[in-house]
């Protein structure tokens, strides 16, 4: 973080804005958690009219090192004090995504953390233990699976695995299928559409046991 050498008219004027800045709306809605949260426009349209009231602006700077992305923020007064403070988030390897696409992902969070930081704007968000997806957009989130969720998926992939090894299906149409479901990934199919899934991949006895384990352990 960087600052200007008095900081004590800004932070006079925040203090003030802080007590008076509503919280923002929630016009997001999380397709994975269905919960709702403010999205970053939801943020700037209760921070605008009390930043311009307290003579404080804020500029974002975006960045991008190494194998992240973010945003430099400066908080401004009209006294000519500033704050500067820089949110990196890392890159998504997600599939599907290409490098601009995983930049303004960052991009986007990193200007709503900050901002709403700054300001102690509620978001009504709470994306801890979690992570984005390309098909979820600005704000939404994939829950981090737990152990045994971790190994259900396992299982699951190695049953696909096994289909195609043994020609009861193609990458081809598996891809066709993610596609028309608008799956980013097998392991973004939640656990209660895997067994209709192998049905439509392979619509044969073979799926007749759990979806999320292979043959052979059926």
């Amino acid at each position: 973080m960087e600052k200007s050498e008095q900081i004590n008219e800004l932070l006079a004027a925040l203090s003030a804005a802080q007590s008076t800045v509503k919280a923002a709306k929630k016009t997001g809605t999380n397709p994975h958690l269905r919960n709702e949260y403010a999205k970053l426009e939801d943020v700037w349209h209760v921070a605008r009219p009390v930043l311009a009231k307290h003579g404080l602006s804020v500029t974002h700077l975006t960045v991008v090192e190494d194998n992240e992305a973010g945003v430099i923020q400066i908080l401004g007064h009209s006294s000519g004090q500033f704050i500067q403070s820089k949110t990196m988030l890392p890159l998504s390897q997600g599939r599907g995504i290409n490098p601009a696409q995983a930049c303004g992902i960052c991009f986007s969070y990193a200007k709503r953390y900050a901002l709403s930081a700054a300001l102690g704007v509620c978001t009504g968000e709470d994306t801890d233990g979690a992570v984005q997806t390309k098909a979820d957009g600005d704000g939404a989130t994939r829950p981090v699976p737990s152990a045994k969720e971790k190994l259900i998926t396992k299982d699951f992939l190695s049953h696909v695995a096994w289909l195609i090894e043994e020609g009861k299906t193609t990458e081809e149409r598996i891809a066709e299928v993610l596609a028309q479901g608008k799956y980013e990934d097998l392991e973004a199919i939640p656990h209660y559409d895997r067994r209709p899934f192998l049905g439509i991949v392979n619509p044969t006895k073979d799926n007749g046991g759990a979806p999320s384990q292979p043959p052979a352990m059926l």
